[in-house]
């Protein structure tokens, strides 16, 4: 392939990229890529490592959904880091800038690249052929170590700073064909488990605010399992409110479980290697359902009532104002920024723990206590209030009981 043609940086991330990939980066994959792209171009693929080293990918995918202000100053903190920090000069500090800015999120990414340079700068710096003709400079580099962020602040509660690149999954949804079961993708990171002490509903003892770290990406059902996938896993369906796009209810824990057992012996052909479906945790339900927001709900708004009509969640769940007291077909609310739906309402959703206090300091992959008597469920139901179908609420049942507003939602895990 002949690079030195594209001196349009849009056709070149079409190259590069083939897809829209709005997703966060594996480092070495991102390495290969441009090894491919830019024909092993050392002094070229050198400098991208050099910006991937010192995260300035993580600065832009920072302001993704923000507004465009908000994301040139971050397209020009991530440009300083280069040029202050790692002694690039800035010719090719925007340039780096621009590619990663760009596989992140192409058109809006260039356009804005374009805006944040200063005016009086006439020269295309997107002229490839030059930049790749040009002598790399010889000032040496300085790599930063590689550091964990602490969360300290309310914007801070969702952070990428944990994840490593040879512990990011192929970054894709992916689908069980057989049953249509969609698991969507959900990175590796870290937030804030829990309430806020200042929202409303929350039940401080048991949502207490603590710092959990994801340390490997897993799959989630993009919907809670329905009527027809259980049954034609377990074959019999126990639901109250029938409808084959319904999600199962009147389902224990016991019985969620053995869905996923049978799941893992059936298609294990079609598993991932190194996979396995499970319940998601506590934790990983959770961090799924908010999907980077710290409000009560995973659109991005708090409630206006705990116990009265809230337009914010009616967007979102099927709770006690709008459902006619019975479940609905999943998928027909708005989903969360990850495209997973009716976390919020609908039914609860069994997860793997037992039920117990929370930490007040920072965990990593936790799995709740190791013996205990209950099991939790999130989420609230169709006839929950919305005090109880908040991101952070939690509850809990005997693991062998059922109701008729209970189901749960499968993940797809690493074994190991």
């Amino acid at each position: 392939m002949q690079y030195t043609k594209y001196t349009d940086p849009t056709e070149l991330f079409k190259i590069i990229v083939k897809t829209d990939l709005k997703v966060i980066i594996d480092n070495q994959k991102l390495i290969s890529i441009a090894q491919e792209v830019l024909e092993k171009d050392k002094p070229y693929c050198k400098l991208l490592k050099i910006a991937i080293d010192n995260d300035v990918y993580k600065e832009l995918l920072k302001p993704i959904n923000e507004n465009s202000k908000t994301k040139i100053l971050h397209i020009e903190k991530a440009i300083k880091i280069l040029t202050e920090e790692c002694f690039i000069i800035k010719e090719k500090a925007i340039w780096a800038v621009g590619w990663l800015a760009s596989i992140i999120y192409p058109i809006e990414w260039f356009s804005l690249i374009n805006k944040s340079n200063p005016k009086e700068e006439k020269e295309n710096i997107w002229n490839l052929p030059n930049l790749i003709n040009s002598k790399p400079s010889n000032d040496a580099p300085v790599h930063k170590p590689q550091t964990t962020t602490t969360i300290t602040t309310k914007q801070d509660i969702y952070s990428l700073d944990n994840v490593k690149s040879n512990e990011i999954l192929d970054n894709k949804d992916w689908t069980l064909e057989e049953i249509d079961l969609e698991m969507i993708y959900c990175p590796a990171g870290n937030f804030m488990m829990g309430s806020l002490d200042d929202e409303i509903g929350n039940n401080r003892k048991e949502e207490i605010l603590h710092k959990v770290i994801i340390s490997k990406a897993f799959r989630i059902g993009k919907y809670p399992v329905t009527q027809k996938q259980y049954q034609a896993i377990m074959g019999c369906n126990p639901s109250f409110f029938e409808g084959s796009n319904n999600p199962v209810e009147s389902v224990s824990w016991e019985d969620a479980k053995k869905f996923c057992k049978i799941l893992n012996s059936k298609y294990k052909a079609s598993i991932p290697q190194g996979y396995e479906f499970a319940l998601p945790t506590e934790a990983q339900w959770e961090y799924a359902c908010r999907a980077g927001t710290t409000t009560a709900l995973n659109n991005g708004s708090n409630l206006s009532s705990e116990s009265g009509y809230c337009k914010n969640l009616d967007e979102i769940a099927w709770y006690i104002y709008n459902t006619n007291q019975s479940t609905h077909p999943v998928g027909k609310k708005k989903p969360n920024k990850w495209g997973i739906y009716d976390f919020h309402g609908n039914v609860w959703e069994w997860c793997s723990d037992f039920y117990g206090d929370y930490p007040s300091y920072t965990v990593t992959d936790p799995t709740g206590p190791n013996y205990g008597e209950l099991r939790v469920f999130r989420g609230g139901c169709f006839r929950s209030y919305p005090g109880s179908c908040r991101s952070g609420y939690r509850f809990f049942l005997c693991p062998n009981d059922t109701s008729n507003d209970v189901g749960f939602r499968v993940a797809l895990v690493p074994t190991e």
